[in-house]
């Protein structure tokens, strides 16, 4: 019955007005139309396990319900076979529960479709950390793609083994293993930490090498090239933060979508917006590198020094703060603006109405308000009080 092995097989399909199939293999398909996407694609999900102790109790696939995707998940996922069966009376929701019979061996096999939302509709919008598609690639996050496997309420140990795959010259990007084509198979268990994937032909396409490992930069739509200046600018970062903190990940990925002008960190790889709206002169701006710094900095303060919400304010003040200091220390902006930058952000959390009614300290605060006034004083006054703690260790 042993060695226990996992494995989860991630298949992109395109459509055309009228598709025309041909299959490859279990955990591959083409068709004769990929990109640009004239209908909405599907993600085709497999999760496959063998070698488990059929006495061990129930095996549940748990989704994560993170993004907000139980609120569509009729227009979000779809189970299209299951091996067992799923037991019908046991459904919470997140999680399928397998009726397994009595002389169930041990193994299982469940095939899902999740159709990403399309760019820029209302439904995006409003779910926008769930995979999206628009017409030149489709993009989204491991986390809430990827389901746990538990055996009797608790986690499965055993080998992992992932696969994705893409249709026939349409190129795969992940935060785990960066830019290839068509496939991608790795030795890792997808639903630790977070990563984002993408499929589709990018815009751009730069590798920056690292004291330690490799820096790729992966732009995808039909807008301004920045690539190359993002990868300058965050591989001069990932030295500067590494030198003292350690390497980031390898390879540190950064997506840069047209779908969006914020962006998000993630345990692996990161996620900048440059829409076609974003104006030619925010590639060299100040405040830009900002953002870009305080997104690339999460790979340590965030994904690797957890906490829960009541930290935001040190997750994102902190962050803020020494993402700013590193841009001033590899000379990305000048120490004149440091200082600028730094009296902007106390002034903006003076002005604050959560000022001197909030305290970091208090674990009952709601620092995720939307970007109200708590969230605003997480990343501005988290920032300041960065900055005195960084003057007084220093005295």
């Amino acid at each position: 019955m042993f060695p226990l092995q996992l494995g989860w097989s991630g298949v992109v399909r395109t459509h055309s007005p009228a598709p025309a199939w041909h299959s490859i293999s279990r955990n591959a398909v083409a068709c004769s139309s990929t990109f640009p996407l004239l209908r909405r694609p599907t993600w085709q999900l497999k999760v496959r396990g063998s070698g488990l102790d059929p006495q061990a109790g129930a095996v549940t696939l748990v989704f994560n319900s993170w993004g907000g995707w139980r609120e569509v998940d009729s227009l979000y996922i779809d189970v299209q076979a299951c091996q067992p069966a799923v037991d019908a009376d046991l459904f919470p929701g997140n999680a399928l529960v397998l009726q397994a019979a009595e002389n169930w061996d041990g193994s299982f096999e469940v095939d899902f479709a999740i159709h990403p939302l399309r760019a820029g509709s209302s439904a995006q919008e409003r779910w926008g950390m769930l995979p999206t598609w628009s017409k030149d690639y489709s993009f989204g996050q491991s986390r809430n793609v990827f389901p746990q496997v538990y055996q009797d309420s608790g986690p499965v140990a055993a080998s992992r083994k992932l696969s994705l795959h893409a249709p026939r010259g349409c190129s795969i990007a992940s935060g785990w293993a960066g830019l290839s084509h068509t496939t991608q198979k790795l030795d890792l268990d997808p639903t630790v930490g977070n990563a984002f994937v993408a499929f589709g032909t990018p815009l751009a396409h730069q590798v920056r090498p690292l004291p330690e490992g490799r820096l790729e930069v992966v732009q995808y739509g039909r807008v301004q090239v920045v690539a190359a200046a993002v990868a300058e600018l965050s591989s001069n970062l990932a030295r500067s933060m590494g030198a003292l903190l350690g390497a980031p990940h390898d390879p540190a990925v950064v997506f840069i979508t047209d779908v969006g002008g914020g962006g998000m960190g993630a345990d692996f790889g990161l996620v900048l917006g440059y829409t076609a709206e974003t104006p030619d002169w925010q590639i060299e701006s100040p405040y830009y590198f900002h953002f870009v710094a305080h997104e690339f900095f999460h790979q340590w303060l965030g994904s690797r020094l957890k906490g829960g919400e009541s930290f935001t304010w040190f997750h994102e003040g902190f962050t803020e703060y020494f993402s700013l200091w590193h841009l001033a220390a590899t000379g990305a902006v000048s120490r004149d603006w440091f200082a600028e930058r730094l009296l902007e952000l106390g002034t903006e959390a003076q002005q604050n109405s959560s000022w001197g009614s909030v305290a970091f300290a208090d674990d009952d605060v709601n620092w995720r308000d939307g970007d109200g006034r708590n969230e605003t004083m997480a990343y501005k006054g988290g920032a300041m009080l960065a900055f005195l703690l960084d003057v007084a260790l220093r005295e």
